[in-house]
């Protein structure tokens, strides 16, 4: 049985995630999940591989879009391009952290990060993934930034979440 979001909107993200943990594969709550980038076909692509891991996926075509939503509703992941028009990545970052501070932001690119931007990175999101990747290193770096134990820290400490070694030069 899967318990809607409707019905535990009380819980946090991180009773919600340690929830998850507990409960039996056909009992899980999805984790809420909105996936933002300006290519159609990257969103589908992404958002089906995530769908078929249980979590619940909302899409956004562009900057603009993800901060509509944020403003709708709480996210427990968010997982942006860093480069768009307009509205770019690192505004839908601060945008998650300002409006629900516990939300987690994983950044992707495949452009190469100047020193500043991969500090604003190491210090801001929770996780980073350089374009071209596969759906392995996503869903490990989903894994490590909703897992038990890095909700109940106040950052994600796994290897593959907001390590600046993952980093471009």
């Amino acid at each position: 049985m899967t318990i809607p979001r409707s019905e535990y909107p009380h819980l946090t993200s991180h009773e919600r995630a340690e929830t998850v943990s507990n409960a039996a594969p056909s009992s899980r709550i999805f984790l809420e999940i909105l996936l933002v980038d300006d290519e159609p076909h990257i969103l589908s692509a992404l958002s089906i591989s995530l769908e078929d891991s249980s979590h619940h996926v909302i899409t956004a075509l562009g900057g603009q879009k993800a901060l509509d939503l944020l403003h709708q509703r709480p996210f427990d992941l968010v997982i942006t391009d860093l480069n768009m028009p307009g509205v770019d990545g690192i505004t839908v970052l601060r945008s998650a952290k300002e409006i629900r501070p516990g939300t987690k932001v994983i950044l992707m690119t495949g452009s190469l990060l100047p020193a500043s931007t991969r500090r604003l990175v190491s210090r801001e999101a929770n996780g980073f993934l350089p374009k071209p990747f596969g759906f392995a290193e996503l869903h490990r770096a989903v894994a490590s930034c909703l897992n038990r134990e890095a909700l109940s820290s106040s950052s994600c400490k796994q290897p593959s979440c907001n390590s600046v070694e993952a980093l471009p030069p």
